[in-house]
């Protein structure tokens, strides 16, 4: 009977065991000992082959439980200080090791929001420092990616009047709202980043971020173009808001037409967007896209009782020249951000993979556009 039970006894001890080694060791520090990391930023050292990493965490007010998560909501609705550490390390490793020294709190990046990589790095080659984030079990795959015009440091040291949570928080909650709203940027999180660098395309893209004095403490300016892992260029303005409709899944940019030969231009909300790749040849390709829109703004136009055919063509014919653009960019880059490469190589598998930038470059790139006007908002 003694022998059941110390059995019994030993199996229990033997599942405990095993729970606390499917835990963390992070999830077993009490939060007030935490340093809750909500974004690093990625730059290129002083010195040739360094690196410089920049930590932001929140600090939650002394004395008070509970904590604010950007992967899982808040925890009891606690005030935090953001807290910015810097390093430079020969990689993020080393200069995540030099930032522990900097604080008597547990360094967590199971809340990190997101990275930010600074333009001299991304265009030296971002994939090499993104290996850290991609082999860490604590973070998460819905981590965004950034990147900025200078430097991830300075961004994330810039301050506004009106927020006291840093620049990682509201920027990551940005970025998370931006996959389905009407933002005018195009997020990417760190899974997919990474999967469409390795992809047989070997282009990504990623949010321009710059620091800004009003409103929220960072602006979206542009689309970072990747070309395997480096940066090859950047769409901005309202080129970047085109290359949204190509890319994103929905929540797009309005567009600005001229209808029936108005003074001003006129926006359309674009409610849909659908597209369609046909491989016509192993250097032909031909892309249809078809738009749902309604009229957002147009000075005393009134839609009722107007035939609409002319004005679909004449949106579709400006859409279209918009959209050309964007392409002829990101074929001068070699950067194939829509995956055309899926398409070609699965018909054509004889093709090397290793040749299919230049030979997106070179590709020809049949593009049509269809818009369909529906009525919206107030009408007499």
């Amino acid at each position: 009977m003694r022998t059941r039970r110390w059995a019994r006894v030993a199996v229990a001890i033997a599942l405990i065991g095993a729970m606390l080694c499917s835990v963390g060791c992070g999830d077993l520090i009490d939060l007030d000992r935490k340093a809750l990391i909500v974004g690093v930023g990625l730059d290129a050292g002083a010195s040739p082959g360094t690196m410089q990493v920049t930590v932001q965490y929140l600090k939650p007010s002394t004395g008070q439980g509970g904590g604010t998560s950007p992967m899982g909501g808040s925890t009891s609705g606690t005030d935090v200080t953001p807290v910015t550490l810097t390093a430079t390390g020969v990689n993020v490793d080393d200069a995540i090791r030099k930032l522990r020294g900097e604080t008597n709190r547990f360094l967590y990046m199971g809340n990190l929001g997101v990275i930010i990589i600074g333009r001299a790095l991304a265009r030296q080659g971002a994939m090499t420092a993104l290996d850290f984030f991609l082999r860490d079990g604590e973070i998460s795959e819905a981590t965004e990616l950034a990147v900025a015009p200078q430097t991830a440091v300075a961004l994330l040291k810039s301050t506004t009047p009106t927020t006291t949570s840093g620049v990682a928080l509201p920027l990551f909650r940005f970025l998370n709202s931006a996959e389905r709203l009407y933002y005018p940027t195009a997020p990417n999180v760190l899974w997919r980043f990474l999967g469409a660098a390795e992809a047989h395309a070997r282009a990504t893209y990623a949010p321009l971020v710059v620091p800004s004095s009003q409103g929220s403490p960072f602006n979206v300016t542009g689309l970072a173009l990747f070309r395997g892992d480096a940066l090859a260029g950047e769409l901005t303005g309202y080129q970047a808001d085109v290359a949204d409709w190509l890319v994103k899944a929905g929540g797009y940019p309005d567009a600005l037409v001229r209808l029936s030969g108005e003074k001003t231009p006129s926006a359309l909300r674009i409610n849909r967007r659908r597209l369609k790749i046909t491989v016509r040849g192993p250097s032909e390709v031909a892309l249809a896209f078809s738009f749902d829109v309604n009229i957002r703004e147009s000075a005393g136009f009134v839609l009722d009782d107007r035939a609409t055919a002319p004005l679909e063509q004449a949106a579709a014919a400006q859409m279209e020249q918009q959209i050309r653009g964007v392409l002829d960019v990101l074929q001068a880059d070699g950067t194939d951000i829509l995956g055309i490469a899926d398409r070609v190589l699965a018909r054509y598998p004889s093709l090397a993979q290793d040749a299919w930038p230049p030979l997106f470059q070179k590709m020809k790139l049949d593009l049509s556009v269809t818009v369909h006007i529906y009525e919206g908002g107030r009408h007499t």
